[in-house]
């Protein structure tokens, strides 16, 4: 049972024993007194208990959800950085036709090693890796503003 439920029902057995402690007692007036303290207090306790497993639920969840979403960022990093270098090596190979039409064999040559420099980079990242279970690949050795900076 998690932290949620026992709190729920630590504060519901509360309220049913202050509600019985009145039904009980409700005939008599001076054992209604002390009683009614007694169980005012056992009350307030419960509730004060019941919020506490409350709020240990509620943190427990924001930190898994913390955790889920670092996860997810990472993922969305290396999806971002696959399409920057897929991007990056199309470009390529366009200014590298236009170079041919052109008949510029040098420069061809050149765009032609930078477009299979970017495809080289693009399936390193491992898209399986990304998509799947764990996230890895060279996707994550060298941060992304390195390689603009080096472009």
């Amino acid at each position: 049972m998690n932290y949620l439920k026992k709190g729920l029902l630590i504060i519901l057995v509360a309220f049913v024993f202050n509600v019985l402690e009145t039904w009980f007692f409700g005939w008599n007036l001076r054992a209604q007194s002390a009683a009614e303290g007694f169980a005012d207090m056992i009350a307030g306790l419960g509730i004060l208990v019941g919020m506490a497993f409350i709020l240990g639920h509620v943190i427990g969840s924001l930190v898994n959800l913390n955790i889920e979403l670092r996860g997810s960022l990472k993922k969305l990093v290396a999806l971002l950085k696959i399409s920057w270098y897929f991007n990056q090596s199309e470009k390529a190979l366009k200014e590298c036709v236009k170079a041919l039409k052109r008949e510029d064999f040098d420069e061809a040559d050149r765009l032609e090693r930078i477009y299979l420099e970017f495809e080289k980079k693009a399936e390193a990242c491992n898209w399986t890796k990304v998509l799947g279970e764990g996230v890895g690949g060279e996707c994550f050795e060298k941060p992304l503003h390195r390689t603009l900076a080096k472009r």
